[in-house]
């Protein structure tokens, strides 16, 4: 029987909590994106892009995302703006 090695087991494990974290920004910034675009009003918008904003970049500071996705994903979303 071949023997385990500590290392690749600890590397598993976190890969897997990474993984889940991972998939909890991706999945939160997609939400707050499309809370945002189907806002009703102007106001509404604005206070739900605001808070996306500052969620994707947190998600960058983390290194869930690359610093250029972050800027399209911001960028597209104020061009919705001129929806209202």
């Amino acid at each position: 029987m071949a023997k385990r090695i500590k290392a690749g087991i600890k590397d598993a494990k976190q890969n897997i909590k990474r993984k889940e974290q991972n998939r909890y920004y991706k999945t939160r910034i997609k939400n707050l994106i499309k809370e945002a675009t189907d806002a009703q009003n102007k106001e509404d918008f604005l206070e739900k892009a605001k808070k996306a904003i500052s969620f994707i970049d947190h998600a960058v500071s983390k290194g869930v995302i690359h610093k250029n996705t972050a800027a399209r994903k911001k960028s597209n979303l104020m061009k919705e703006i001129s929806r209202f």
